[in-house]
């Protein structure tokens, strides 16, 4: 039986785009206003409540040294911040910055600069950190250990033959992590030493699509679009990227993420390149997803070849960019 929490209904993908966007009021006040909610909804409602309305809000309390605990607590006020719109982005990031430069001692130091020396101090205590922006916010992966594995993985333009960094021991994982309270978050992302993959959460289903098509073919896109074109904008990235899984992908699966994940602002590249990937299909297919209730094989093979021809076109447009 599906857990309740991923259902594709309707209201249940409308909870989900909130957290996706970041509007962390939006998907509260959803679950707050629902009746008989199933005991998933209700122990995320009740998880959100405790983080972002609690007086006193309940972080997470990994076990790290004291040294380190005031930088997390950093990131934690500044994404609740964000996440509640309770001030301006830019504001926050302001902020953010201040109160990392006061433990830092760097007074007027650029976000960059601050978590390049952060990577330092993290590294110092035997921890992996990497900052910078998942679009549209900040929130750093710090974790304990690197597992190495070697893997050659087909994608449209050719194999190719990659490391993938199994990272093991996750003190913080992002700002979706913490906005969904652990329900949702990055499974691991492309570099150009390779790829890294978060283990815990495909540890279990390593012969699965969701590893084989949805990290795996979707990774070694983005490092082979980060090879070929230089400085593609973060959206085109994920855009290819999902074009790749649908070219793949045998079943309705990734039809539904896309229909459930949508969104028009292109502030949220994951999000703005799936909305791309459903008009430009949509227009090629001929029907429209969002209104189909399943999806035969016949539809899922016109999606296949939809996906295919638009990846080509998209491709070709870039050659002549780059």
């Amino acid at each position: 039986m599906m857990n309740q929490i991923n259902r594709t209904d309707e209201w249940s993908q409308q909870v989900w785009k909130y957290c996706f966007s970041g509007n962390i009021r939006e998907a509260y006040q959803l679950l707050a206003s629902k009746q008989n909610l199933s005991k998933e909804w209700l122990k995320l409602r009740e998880d959100l409540f405790e983080r972002f309305f609690a007086e006193r809000p309940s972080l997470p309390n990994p076990p790290i040294s004291n040294k380190l605990e005031p930088f997390l607590n950093c990131y934690y006020l500044y994404l609740i911040q964000v996440l509640l719109q309770k001030i301006e982005r830019k504001q926050a990031e302001e902020e953010l910055s201040d109160n990392l430069s006061i433990l830092l001692k760097k007074p007027g130091s650029s976000m960059e600069q601050l978590e390049a020396e952060l990577k330092v101090v993290f590294e110092k205590e035997s921890y992996h950190f990497l900052g910078g922006k998942t679009e549209p916010f900040y929130g750093p992966y710090i974790w304990a250990a690197n597992e190495e594995r070697e893997y050659e993985v087909e994608i449209p333009l050719g194999k190719q033959r990659l490391k993938v960094n199994f990272m093991h021991g996750f003190i913080m994982k992002g700002w979706l992590d913490f906005a969904t309270c652990g329900r949702r978050g990055a499974g691991g992302w492309a570099k150009e030493e390779g790829l890294y993959c978060v283990y815990d959460v495909y540890k279990d289903i390593l012969d699965s699509s969701k590893f084989q098509v949805s990290y795996l073919k979707h990774e070694a896109q983005h490092a082979d679009d980060f090879k070929r074109f230089p400085h593609i904008k973060s959206y085109e990235l994920e855009y290819r990227a999902k074009l790749v899984e649908l070219i793949y992908e045998e079943t309705s699966r990734i039809l539904y993420q896309l229909v459930r994940d949508a969104d028009p602002n292109p502030d949220f590249p994951h999000n703005y390149s799936s909305y791309l990937i459903i008009q430009d299909l949509e227009k090629q297919a001929g029907f429209r997803f969002s209104t189909q209730p399943n999806f035969t094989n016949d539809l899922i093979d016109k999606v296949r070849n939809a996906a295919a021809k638009a990846f080509l076109e998209h491709t070709a447009s870039l050659e002549k960019r780059f």
